[in-house]
């Protein structure tokens, strides 16, 4: 066979595979989702991926917009973001390729389209959404539902809105206190902090869309609900948001007795402890093995002087008052008449 006639052969099964492979992946999307501005758009986007031996998933999510066609997002082993507010929601492991949009624009509205393909199959496919971005009729605010913070310890009450985009030319911020059924204003401001209170302080920055404030030195007459406010002005668009506060009091601080020692430290104290046990326990049992040993001893030695003494006794003879016979006789001397 020639060598053109391989390179044939070699082109036309490549045709057929891609022409066989062609439209073989499907791939599903939602046909349309419609959010509201500041909210997180969710674009789902899953395949069929029954085993056909690959080992390689690629997906390309594309924003196509008055003729335009720009990449947003691709995974291809790793993750590249070509949009700020775009995050991979996806598990290639169970067939998904979502994406998330996060606090949508109204310019963020226009048609996506998700591409999947897979290696060494060689399957492809695509599905495209609609994302439609509503005009929001109010702030959205972004607060936690409840702080907890302990008796004499400064709180943040934080709140945060969303503000991308077009905006007014002020902007209107207020706390307030809500207990007992009653609303009691604690904070305001407009252009200048009006402090109700002494003890709440202004903690936001409008240049960041922050509208939090702290309490000082909180007590247990702090626990309530605080609602933090945000209204533009003229438009007068507003949002609020509601949390609760729980101050709780100190713990008992339990008194030491006896300082507290590095566990490294009271490990070789301990070690140094044992040593000393074992060699005072053997020094005492080898005095008294020595004491014993002295005992019989002087015992030993005792019975033998008392068996000599007795054996000195015995040797005497008897009637002649005990003396000895080897005495000699003693002869009285004579005198002269």
């Amino acid at each position: 066979m020639s060598p053109w006639s391989k390179i044939i052969t070699l082109l036309i099964a490549l045709l057929v595979r891609y022409a066989r492979a062609a439209g073989e992946l499907a791939v599903h999307t939602d046909m349309e989702v419609a959010i509201k501005e500041g909210s997180d758009a969710l674009l789902s986007c899953t395949y069929d991926c029954t085993p056909h031996g690959d080992n390689h998933t690629v997906v390309q999510w594309w924003r196509v917009k008055e003729g335009n066609v720009e990449q947003v997002f691709i995974r291809n082993g790793k993750e590249v973001n070509n949009h700020p507010r775009v995050q991979w929601m996806g598990n290639l492991t169970t067939c998904n390729a979502s994406i998330v949009m996060r606090e949508v624009l109204l310019e963020d509205s226009a048609r996506y389209r998700c591409d999947v393909f897979r290696i060494p199959s060689f399957n492809e496919g695509g599905s495209v959404v609609e994302l439609h971005t509503l005009p929001s009729t109010e702030l959205i605010i972004y607060a936690p539902t409840e702080e907890t913070t302990i008796v004499g310890n400064d709180v943040l009450l934080k709140c945060t809105y969303f503000c991308k985009g077009p905006r007014d030319k002020f902007t209107l911020v207020q706390w307030w206190r809500i207990r007992d059924g009653r609303d009691e204003k604690i904070f305001i401001k407009n252009g200048e902090d009006h402090v109700v209170h002494s003890r709440f302080a202004w903690r936001g920055n409008e240049t960041s869309c922050d509208a939090s404030i702290a309490i000082t030195n909180a007590s247990l007459s702090d626990v309530a609900h605080y609602r933090c406010e945000v209204t533009y002005i003229p438009s007068y668009k507003q949002g609020r948001k509601v949390m609760r506060l729980n101050v709780q009091a100190p713990p008992d601080t339990p008194i030491q007795t006896t300082p507290r020692i590095n566990p490294e430290i009271n490990n070789s104290i301990q070690d140094i402890n044992t040593r000393i046990t074992v060699i005072v326990v053997i020094v005492v049992f080898l005095f008294l093995v020595a004491c014993i040993f002295m005992c019989l001893r002087c015992r030993k030695h005792f019975s033998r002087c008392r068996q000599r003494t007795e054996q000195s006794h015995n040797t005497g003879a008897p009637g002649n008052g005990g003396r000895n016979e080897e005495e000699p006789e003693v002869i009285p001397l004579q005198r002269n008449p």
